[in-house]
Order: C-alpha cells, then sequence, then structure tokens
C-alpha cells in the first residue's frame, strides 16, 4: 500500500556556519554548609545505606561515604533536594548505574590525600535532568563508547565543574543531550583517552543534535588523544565561550569542532595546544558569503588571527574584500521530509517590515528570530524534490530574486552541491538523497517519467543493488506474539509511511469478544519505549488496534522503539523485511533500500565528517 509505515531521524544536511558575540559569563562556585550527616555505624554503611542518607538529609547537608561503596541499585536527587556528598578519600563504584539530579547535588572531597573517587563502566555516572550538579573534587573515571561521565538529558540544566579531575578512556567526559542547559569549566581537569581517531568517542565535550545552551571554559584544563576539545555535532544554535583554561589535543584535534550552528566568543586569554584551533563550519553554503547574522567560514588560532583552510596556513589579509551580502540556500532532511532554508540577511538602515516574500504567488511569512538574517522554509517530500516553487523576495519594490533565480527546488539544490568541485565531500549524500527522491517518486507513482536522478548516473535507481545489505536483526510474528503473551489481541505485522514522513507502525488485531478498550490498553502496558512517544487507537470498528511513532529521525532508524519480551523493535526491521521482497514489490523494495542508503551516508557523515 501506498501509506507504506515507516519513520525516521531528522538529519541536518546544514550548509551553514556560525560565529557570534553574546555576553560573557562565568560560573559561580557552589559554598559548602558546615551540615554533616554520617551513617550511624561504620560497619553497616553500604549502599542502601548511602540512599537513606541521601534521602533524608536536610536541605544543604553533607553525606559523606565512611567506606568504599558498590552500587546496586539506581539513585535520584529529586527536585526540590539540595545535597552535598562528601567522598572522604574513599571510592564508589558506580558499576553500571547512573546517578540522576533533577534537583542540587554539590560532590566534594574533603580528604587531605584527595584520593575519593567514583568510577563506572557501561554508564554515565551522573545524568542531570532539570537540576544542578556542582563538582568541586574528587576524580571520575568512565569509558564505554556513547557513554560519559556526566550528561544533560532535559530540561534546563546547570553543571559547574569547579575542581577535581576527570578520566575516561573511550568515551567523551561530558555529554550534553538534552534541551536547554549551561556548562561551565570553572576548573579542574579533564583527560580524555581513545584508540579511535573518531571525535565522538573521546572529546572532553559532546553535544548531541537537541543540546542548545552556552559552555564556558573558564580555568578546566581540557587533554584529549584523539578527539576535540569541544564538538559540537549538534545541529542548534550552541555557544562556547572562552575565557581562561586550557585545550589540549592530538594531531587530528581541534579545540572546537562544530558540525552544527555554534557561536564562538573568545573573551579572554585561553590557551590552545592544538594544531587545529577553532573550525566553525560544518557543511558550506552554495555561495560562501559573509551576512550581517555574523556567518562567516574561516579558522582562528591562539593569537585570534584568522584562516581560510583548517591547517592554518593561508591567512587572510586585513584587507579581505567582504563579498556583497547575498541569499543564500541551506537544506535539511529527516528522511523522506526535505526542508529548503533561504536565508535573507537585512541590509543595513533597513528594517524586517521591508522584506515581503510570495511563494507561487502566495505570501509567505519570513521568520526574522535572528534581527539580522530572515528565514522562508520550503518544506518538501522527497517524492516531489524535483518540483519548482516560484519565490519571489522584495526589500521594499526591489526584487532580490530575478529570473531562474526565482526557482527553487531541492534537486536544484542538490546538482549544485554535486557539480561544484568545491564540495566533493558531499556527493555521496547528495547523490543518496536524489536517489531516494527518484524511489519515491516510482513508488507513489509521482511524475514518474522524469526521475530527479536523471542527471547523475551514480544516482541511479540501478545503484540499487550496490547499497549494503541492511544490517539489522528480524523477528517473526510467532516470536513478538510469544515474547508479548498477549491476552486480548496478537501482533499481525508492522509497517511505515514514506508520503510526507517516516511514520512507523505496529497492528494488533483483537481477538474474538474481546473488548478493543481493554485490548488497547494490554498493548500499551506491554510495549515499552522511552524515547518515543506513540499513539494507541482502535480502528476497523474496533477490530485492530493500530500503534503509530510518527517523524523518527533519519539517523534513529535503527534505534530500538519498543522493548517486548527481550525482543528490541526498531524502524529498521522494516526496512530489512522489505528488501526480502525482491521483485514482488520492486518499488517498496528499492525505496527501502534507498532510504537504508541515504542512512548509510548521513550516519558515516554524522561520525566523520565526510
Amino acid at each position: 500500500m501506498k501509506n507504506s509505515w515507516k519513520r525516521t531521524a531528522a538529519f541536518a544536511v546544514s550548509l551553514m556556519m556560525a560565529a557570534g558575540t553574546v555576553a560573557a559569563s562565568t560560573g559561580a562556585v557552589i559554598s559548602i554548609p558546615a551540615i554533616t550527616a554520617y551513617a550511624e555505624e561504620e560497619a553497616e554503611f553500604n549502599w542502601n545505606t548511602l540512599c537513606e542518607e541521601l534521602s533524608a538529609a536536610e536541605d544543604g547537608a553533607v553525606v559523606s561515604l565512611v567506606h568504599d561503596v558498590t552500587a546496586t541499585g539506581g539513585l535520584s536527587i529529586p527536585a526540590g533536594k539540595n545535597v552535598v556528598l562528601d567522598l572522604s578519600g574513599n571510592t564508589l563504584n558506580a558499576n553500571g548505574r547512573t546517578i540522576g539530579v533533577s534537583g542540587t547535588l554539590t560532590i566534594i572531597d574533603s580528604s587531605e590525600a584527595k584520593t575519593g573517587k567514583i568510577q563506572t563502566q557501561g554508564a554515565t555516572i551522573i545524568n542531570v535532568s532539570g537540576g544542578t550538579l556542582n563538582i568541586n573534587g574528587g576524580t571520575y573515571n568512565g569509558s564505554t563508547r556513547d557513554q560519559a561521565v556526566f550528561g544533560f538529558n532535559g530540561s534546563i540544566s546547570v553543571i559547574n565543574f569547579n575542581d577535581g579531575e576527570i578520566n575516561t578512556s573511550g568515551s567523551n567526559a561530558f555529554s550534553l543531550r538534552g534541551n536547554t542547559g549551561d556548562l561551565n569549566l570553572n576548573g579542574g581537569v579533564i583527560n580524555c583517552t581513545s584508540g579511535s581517531t573518531d571525535p565522538y568517542t573521546s572529546s572532553c565535550v559532546l553535544t548531541g543534535s537537541g543540546y542548545k545552551g552556552k559552555i564556558t571554559l573558564n580555568g578546566t584544563e581540557c587533554n584529549t588523544d584523539n578527539g576535540s576539545g569541544i564538538y559540537n555535532q549538534g545541529s542548534n544554535n550552541v555557544t562556547i565561550e572562552l575565557i581562561k583554561g586550557s585545550i589540549t589535543t592530538g594531531e587530528n584535534g581541534y579545540a572546537i569542532y562544530a558540525k552544527g550552528a555554534t557561536e564562538v566568543i573568545v573573551s579572554g586569554d585561553p590557551v590552545l595546544n592544538t594544531k587545529m584551533n577553532i573550525i566553525t563550519a560544518s557543511f558550506p553554503a552554495i555561495a560562501p558569503t559573509y551576512e550581517a547574522s555574523g556567518r562567516i567560514a574561516y579558522y582562528v588560532n591562539s593569537e585570534g588571527e584568522k584562516f581560510s583552510d583548517k591547517n592554518l596556513t593561508q591567512p587572510l589579509a586585513e584587507d579581505t574584500e567582504i563579498p556583497q551580502l547575498r541569499i543564500t540556500q541551506q537544506l535539511t532532511s529527516d528522511g523522506t521530509r526535505m526542508i529548503l532554508r533561504v536565508r535573507i540577511p537585512r541590509e543595513e538602515g533597513t528594517t524586517a517590515n521591508d522584506y515581503t516574500a510570495l511563494i507561487n504567488d502566495e505570501s509567505t511569512a519570513i521568520d526574522w528570530t535572528n534581527p539580522d538574517c530572515g528565514v522562508i522554509n520550503i518544506s518538501s517530500p522527497a517524492k516531489n524534490m524535483g518540483d519548482s516553487s516560484d519565490l519571489q523576495i522584495k526589500k521594499g519594490d526591489k526584487p532580490l530574486l530575478t529570473g531562474e533565480d526565482r526557482l527553487c527546488s531541492v534537486s536544484k539544490y542538490l546538482y549544485a552541491v554535486i557539480n561544484n568541485d568545491e564540495y566533493s565531500v558531499y556527493r555521496s549524500t547528495a547523490r543518496a538523497m536524489l536517489r531516494y527522491g527518484a524511489a519515491a517518486q516510482v513508488y507513489f507513482g509521482y511524475k514518474d517519467d522524469s526521475l530527479v536522478n536523471m542527471g547523475d548516473t551514480e544516482a541511479s535507481l540501478k545503484t540499487v543493488d550496490s547499497i549494503p545489505a541492511v544490517d539489522c536483526k528480524t523477528f517473526t510474528a510467532k516470536e513478538l506474539n510469544d515474547a508479548l503473551s498477549l491476552e486480548f489481541s496478537s501482533y499481525k505485522g508492522m509497517n511505515m509511511n514514506f508520503a510526507a514522513d517516516n511514520s512507523f507502525y505496529m497492528a494488533f488485531a483483537v481477538k474474538n469478544g474481546a473488548d478493543a478498550v481493554t485490548a488497547l490498553e494490554e498493548i500499551e502496558a506491554k510495549l515499552s519505549s522511552n524515547d518515543f512517544t506513540a499513539a494507541y487507537t482502535a480502528e476497523n470498528d474496533g477490530r485492530y488496534i493500530m500503534v503509530k511513532v510518527a517523524d523518527i529521525p533519519l539517523l534513529k532508524l535503527n534505534d530500538t522503539i519498543f522493548t517486548a519480551g527481550g525482543i528490541n523493535i526498531s524502524a529498521m526491521q522494516y526496512l530489512a523485511k522489505a528488501e526480502g521482497l525482491g521483485d514482488s514489490d520492486k518499488a517498496l523494495r528499492d525505496l527501502c533500500k534507498s532510504l537504508y542508503g541515504f542512512y548509510i551516508e548521513a550516519k558515516k557523515f554524522h561520525e566523520t565528517g565526510k
């Protein structure tokens, strides 16, 4: 069916870089109250005792480790709780467990030898979700890819690293994946080591796609052998301020590596012991220009000198002529939905009200969230990426676009990338997108006599068979039904929708004589998901229960949506099953394989930058 079910994670093919200025800020060191709560008898002090002491502690009280303790369960500092943990020279073995902080947790080490530490393998030591973490001492040891010693996961959070030592092996010290939060690196030392050159596994600070807060270096000594000091691999606006402290990396490392929009402020005198110091560029624009919003592609050394190349060998002359302000484009995609963003730099002496825009002769809004640069979004499903939109932009009565420049389409943009040698690193991703667009046209029967990939043989649907086999373990209906042990319904199959976004569906047939509401509640209770939101509905006069998860980002196709009876369920399993269709439904098979090819290219670029 043409409503084939499926969902993906958003992959931003962002063709802009950002630098700017914001006000300086520093993180204040939290003072420690003098109240101390000890366990009554040292011999009885264990993990449960520690949890009980922290739970019972009054506001601002200090709970001390009497001796080494190994975690046997989770621990959380709830909202409204303010407590101090004194390591007292002892060791807390987190043992793969995570301490959750929604209130305020301050960690100190009052021992003279400063031997107090927290260590773990296989999990983040402390996860801050809407709370505040003050690290005022102690040593923290962690390892395992994709894990960090400390992390954000949620809304407005704060971490103040004031003193102590963080040592990681194959992981990042801080992983900021929540919505909004501040990381203040005010003191202490960070040491990150890894056998890999992938900055994703060994940077001192890593940001995820959801993070859009501020990171301030104001005294911490940051060291990494293969990663970067700060690696912004997300797509949101992140502000980084360098005041004092240092960043030391290996030969392949950057002080700051920003794949997403980043504002970098050097307001003090930080020490950057790196070959490649600050890079505030990721994907180039079609016509790289300086914009009034402060976006410019350049590299900066520790003396503040600007270079046009990341190896810092081609300095920008002081009399470098800044190009005229020009309208540029940026493309983002979550797999099926493509969004062409047209950026309009506001000329000096004008206001946002001086600019108007029409798309196909209909008035459209210009987003002036950034007062210096307006944005117009043109949304296009994959099957429509060849359709042109007539974009008219005026400053007063003066047209800013004329002739062919008024015609905008995703495919036109992708060919501009492919045909420019300067952007050769992006060609494979652009071709994967064109191939997916053509496969969507064939599947939906939309203008399939003029496929968007006809201009590039390397994006031909004939190359679908060269895409690697989908790497994903599948399950049968019987295996899932046995695992779920449903009383009122049975699992019948999965589907995906590729029309406007990538949505994933599961269908359950209500058993004869069973009530649909009861069956729905049972299914909802059996399917467990932490990272995805699902909608449960009764359909076909209550004979079926449909479970829908919409808008799965491209890079999360292989992420577990549900866990049921030991079986992990992901959207990638649908692609794997479609791959086995062969010629029985070649259009669906090619569509799913092409989406998987796009996923491979996006994942590779996300991890390696090429």
